[in-house]
């Protein structure tokens, strides 16, 4: 590091000052520079602009060149209160009629009065079947099964449940049912319906009868009419999914459990990891059971309990052998957790490779892919928004939280692992074989199609809305006599397509016209940071709007790109029928247009496109195919343009002039090796970089020299002093 002095030998000399004025005259080559860079940044920065307006065009050009732009159809109804209409551009001009007999509608179902006491979302399922006149017993969990046009869900509905839990639990599953529900307190009935309407909407309720319950969950709970007996099945799993849950995965540290039965101790290894089945996997593989006989087991409330091999409760001491605040046997001892199974929980998290379980019923199944990653809650939903769940059949996790299939149906269920690999994902959910025999208070509904004649012609439909002929229906309400529709072109529309489109060719051209004949102000030059520091913000502000001015000035590519616009627009297409227009001008659209004897457009406007209005409007209502013709025509020679539609033309001529641009200036993010201005800017940049590295050496040369000289003074000085002081002076 240079030690600077400062002119400490009295001669006066401001050392910093008199090398910032060298090094300012040094910096020259070096500012230059810069300002070279500033200036290709500026320009590169132009032409990015300027190409983000061209793909715009582009894309609208794009969108010209297809027919649909010119084929729309305005449709109109006598009787828009009963069925309203729109056009496409497929619809074919003529009269038609529409008589709606039917209206679609959605399946619904609708309780009776559900009669509890004390009415609104809080009243338990107890009190409805409470007010029952004769008296009626609910006292165990009954399965419900919901079902609709996307599949089915089951849940079980306890006598504790109230209506607004019910409801939640309905119609969280809505996305798999395509059912929901809604209660309203003040005439306190259920509503179920379906989110679809004719034959796709379904709402499909069952309800399994439980023996002890003298109440039917239908009929007497809900109160929904009309359920007729079916015979199924259910199949349930013994795996408690309890037992896969972590017990506790907030743990920072391993944990040690120490269980003592007897005289008999044995310590467990316990981490964030560690599940319920684990745990009991090793007690029941350790000295607690070898020596005392006795085996750890979660009950039905899925509490951690000890019993001998009588099944007679064993008392067991647990313990934390950690000393830290930590202490993991309150998960496991009084007062129990009683767990609460998320169906987020794993299915098995130590699979390494990806299983696919098939569940088959009848001629329906369904595949899915279980991997480490799968949860409980991914099987269920899969299985019941499946072709399996819309014969019915659902899947759910009951009280004892092992998973059950409800079936309705006369089918068998069977289960297959689908891979061949040694490990196998169906002891995971250890169904049995057996099946129970069930019975299923079923209620089904359908929704109503929408039935209408159009022309005399019967046709049915699944929803309101509705295309005939190219034509879209509405249908809001029945008629006793046919609606009168009229399909006509859409003068209108063609016609702002094609404005917009001129409109935007236009302000193209006005952009490109400025950059092309910005003035270019020679004296005013990027500023250098020197310069910078001399100036206000508003005089920085007002000498670089002079120095950015003229940066595209006569550019070659754009200036070539005005010229081959103007041609598209003013060549005449080739290869059109005999007869037909094969210019724009024909149609009303040109450079100068001549309207009631006012002459819009020259020469001087650079290529600006105007529009005759009633003339253009003409040609689109006469000879709609002839205008399309014009801009869409496409004779697919590369050599040449003089078969292609405007719209064609300017299309490809845009895409053409973006990838020169491109080249030239990039994107904002291309890397500076792929265009040539960022080329040139990599170069410059290396250019000042090196001049950095020379300035630097040469500024502490100038400093080592003035401090050199101080101190060369400082010594004659001294010297001088001295010699003084000898002579006696």
């Amino acid at each position: 590091m240079v030690t600077r002095l400062n002119g400490f030998s009295g001669t006066g000399i401001d050392i910093d000052d008199t090398v910032k004025k060298l090094m300012m005259a040094a910096r020259m080559p070096q500012d230059k520079l810069k300002q070279q860079k500033q200036s290709i940044e500026w320009q590169r920065d132009d032409y990015r602009t300027i190409n983000s307006k061209i793909m715009a065009f582009r894309d609208l050009a794009f969108n010209m060149k297809l027919q649909s732009s010119y084929q729309s159809k305005k449709a109109t109804s006598t009787d828009e209160s009963s069925v309203s209409v729109t056009g496409t551009s497929v619809a074919t001009p003529g009269n038609y009629s529409l008589q709606v007999d039917k209206l679609a509608s959605a399946a619904t179902a609708t309780s009776g009065l559900l009669g509890a006491t004390v009415k609104g979302a809080d009243t338990k399922v107890s009190d409805i079947v409470g007010a029952l006149t004769p008296a009626k017993t609910f006292a165990s969990n009954t399965l419900l099964t919901i079902g609709g046009s996307k599949g089915t869900t089951s849940i079980e509905v306890k006598p504790t449940d109230t209506l607004g839990s019910l409801v939640s639990s309905i119609n969280s599953k809505s996305s798999i049912t395509g059912v929901n529900v809604s209660y309203d307190a003040t005439i306190d009935k259920l509503f179920f319906t379906s989110t679809s309407t004719g034959k796709a909407g379904q709402v499909n309720l069952s309800a399994k009868n439980v023996a002890g319950n003298t109440a039917d969950l239908l009929t007497d709970v809900l109160k929904i009419s009309g359920g007729t007996p079916q015979a199924g099945t259910t199949i349930s799993g013994t795996n408690n999914f309890a037992g896969s849950l972590q017990i506790d995965s907030s743990l920072k540290s391993t944990q040690t459990l120490r269980i003592k039965i007897g005289s008999t101790t044995a310590d467990f290894t316990i981490d964030k990891d560690t599940t319920y089945d684990k745990l009991i996997s090793d007690i029941n593989k350790s000295a607690i059971s070898t020596t005392e006989g006795a085996k750890a087991y979660l009950d039905s409330n899925n509490n951690l309990k000890f019993k001998d091999a009588g099944d007679n409760p064993v008392t067991a001491t647990l313990s934390d052998q950690n000393d830290d605040t930590t202490k993991v046997n309150s998960k496991l001892t009084t007062p129990a957790p009683n767990l609460d199974v998320p169906t987020s929980t794993l299915i098995d998290r130590n699979l390494t490779t990806t299983k696919q379980l098939r569940v088959k019923v009848g001629s329906a199944s369904v595949d899915i892919s279980i991997d480490k990653t799968t949860t409980i809650a991914n099987v269920i939903d899969a299985i019941n928004s499946s072709a399996v769940g819309k014969l019915g059949v659902s899947a759910y996790l009951d009280s004892n939280h092992n998973i059950v299939f409800s079936n309705p149906t006369t089918d068998s269920i069977t289960l297959t692992d689908e891979k061949d690999s040694a490990a196998n994902v169906l002891p995971q959910f250890k169904m049995s074989s057996t099946t129970t025999p069930a019975t299923f208070n079923q209620v089904k509904k359908e929704g109503t199609q929408a039935e209408v004649q159009f022309n005399g012609a019967i046709a049915k439909y699944d929803t309101n809305s509705f295309t005939i002929n190219g034509i879209n229906f509405t249908a809001k309400k029945t008629t006793s006599s046919a609606v009168d529709v009229n399909v006509i072109g859409d003068t209108d529309s063609i016609y702002n397509n094609i404005k917009n489109f001129i409109d935007k060719y236009n302000e193209l051209i006005d952009t490109i016209n400025t950059k092309v004949n910005e003035k270019k102000y020679r004296d005013y030059t990027p500023l250098t940071d020197s310069q910078r520091e001399s100036m206000k913000d508003d005089q920085i502000t007002a000498w670089e709007a002079k120095a950015k001015s003229g940066t595209l000035r006569g550019d070659m590519i754009l200036n070539q790109a005005l010229t081959n616009l103007r041609s598209s627009f003013s060549s005449p297409i080739t290869g059109l029928p005999s007869g037909s227009a094969k210019s724009l001008s024909e149609i009303g659209i040109s450079t100068s247009v001549t309207i009631g004897g006012a002459i819009s457009g020259s020469y001087l406007d650079n290529g600006k496109i105007y529009i005759d209005d009633n003339k253009l409007k003409k040609a689109i209502a006469e000879n709609p195919d002839q205008v399309m013709a014009l801009f869409v025509s496409d004779d697919k020679l590369k050599e040449s343009t003089a078969g292609d539609g405007v719209a064609t033309r300017l299309n490809n001529l845009a895409s053409s002039l973006i990838g020169k641009i491109t080249a030239r200036a990039g994107i904002s993010n291309s890397v500076d090796t792929s265009y040539t201005l960022g080329k040139s800017t990599k170069e410059l940049n290396k250019r000042i970089d090196d001049w950095t590295t020379k300035l630097d050496a040469l500024q502490t040369r100038y400093y080592n020299q003035f401090t050199a000289m101080e101190k060369y003074i400082t010594q004659m000085q001294a010297q001088s002093a001295q010699l003084t002081q000898q002579m006696g002076g």
